[in-house]
């Protein structure tokens, strides 16, 4: 825990981003432990609570939604040929 918080000390909403992405985009990370450090340090002002709250939302939704792109252009080429 004190290397997340370390890690997330020095890179804040960019650690948080990246590792939110990395467990949408199926990698074995767990992003709670990071998201619970995360929403520490924004009730300690150290993080705005929003921006790391905006940070995991918008990980989420662009995860799936590039993988999902290219899977689509993959079956579309199949599709194609």
């Amino acid at each position: 825990m004190q290397h997340l918080l370390a890690l997330a000390q020095q890179y804040g909403l960019a650690f948080v981003f990246l590792n939110v992405l990395a467990e949408q985009a199926g990698l074995p990370v767990p992003a709670v432990p990071t998201l619970i450090i995360a929403g520490a340090l924004a009730a300690d002002a150290t993080l705005s609570g929003s921006a790391v709250f905006a940070a995991a939302i918008i990980a989420c939704v662009d995860g799936p939604a590039s993988a999902a792109d290219r899977r689509g252009r993959a079956v579309a080429q199949r599709a194609r040929a």
